[in-house]
């Protein structure tokens, strides 16, 4: 996760991008709210936003807690790194962590036998990380990654309806490379997309663009991904970038645009609001954020439902094209 407020961004992005891979099958949790890790249980990564962390268990792979604190108590495991952005970590005795720690605007205690690895740090004076980037980090922190399931028809995103928005449909397109307006375009590998679909929505002085791609496989999708995000990721603010648990998820602003965009197995998905004008004022960027957000639940609404049927009709022995 890198939260880009022009401070500490090669800081942030060397602590918290990097997702330890690990063998197990153990699955993420990413909660709003408290979360504990019971003993016993065992998850791959885990991220909490506005609410308390306490592992009693074992995290296989990295700990992200933003607004709370992160406590890893007698015997509980972290295997990769400790993260907290405006929240206390506390290691009880035996507790152990594998990677480093790091807090951001809070403090880290560790207690008797505790084993840290890694290097341990606190970085208490942050003058930058106003609650107004907190309540950003803490907003996009949390994301469902969703995909389709099974044969998805790709076609049928073309019933999104914007008109909520004030916005009206304008064109699709079955696109070779992604073009992300001012931002510039990306050409996947070649032969590397199965799938691809590209809406375009249209208001006065905002455009709305959608873009759904499928490609050959997920290192397919990672690539494409990195591309993405080379070269604009420095360009852009109110950036949260999330790659722990499945896939990865990025928000931000750039040049009049505010982009939300996923990839998790194969698939990739970008939504762009892009304004006229390119220095937008702090309530025009919040308006283009509003439209944003609700184009990207708009989607999601849909894969999510898609996803529902075809669960349903594979569990009937039925194909979804056998559906009416």
């Amino acid at each position: 996760m890198t939260l880009n407020s022009k401070y500490p961004l090669a800081l942030l992005a060397t602590l918290i991008i990097p997702t330890l891979i690990f063998a197990g099958q153990a699955p993420s949790v990413m909660q709003r709210g408290g979360l504990v890790i019971e003993r016993g249980r065992t998850v791959k990564d885990a991220v909490v936003a506005d609410g308390d962390l306490a592992v009693r268990g074992r995290v296989e792979g990295s700990v992200f807690v933003v607004n709370g604190d992160a406590l890893i108590e007698d015997d509980g495991t972290v295997g990769g790194n400790v993260t907290v952005v405006g929240g206390n970590v506390s290691l009880s005795q035996r507790a152990a962590v594998q990677g480093s720690v790091t807090v951001f605007s809070g403090l880290a205690r560790v207690e008797g036998e505790a084993r840290v690895l890694g290097d341990t740090r606190s970085i208490e004076d942050l003058s930058t990380l106003t609650d107004e980037k907190l309540s950003v980090i803490s907003e996009y922190l949390i994301f469902e990654r969703v995909t389709p399931a099974g044969d998805f028809p790709f076609s049928e995103l073309s019933e999104m309806d914007l008109s909520r928005c004030g916005l009206r449909p304008a064109g699709t397109d079955v696109p070779r490379k992604l073009d992300l307006y001012r931002l510039g375009k990306v050409l996947p590998p070649e032969d590397s997309i199965k799938e691809a679909r590209e809406l375009e929505f249209r208001a006065k002085n905002i455009r709305v663009k959608v873009l759904a791609i499928k490609v050959a496989g997920q290192a397919e999708a990672e690539e494409v991904w990195e591309s993405i995000r080379e070269g604009r990721e420095e360009k852009a603010t109110n950036s949260v970038h999330n790659s722990l648990g499945d896939g990865a998820h990025w928000f931000f602003r750039s040049k009049g645009s505010c982009v939300g965009a996923w990839t998790r197995g194969e698939y990739i998905f970008v939504v762009i609001a892009r304004h006229d004008k390119e220095n937008l004022k702090e309530e025009e960027w919040k308006d283009l954020e509003l439209i944003r957000d609700a184009a990207v639940m708009e989607l999601k609404r849909g894969l999510l439902a898609k996803e529902a049927l075809v669960r349903t009709t594979e569990e009937m022995g039925v194909r979804p094209s056998q559906t009416p």
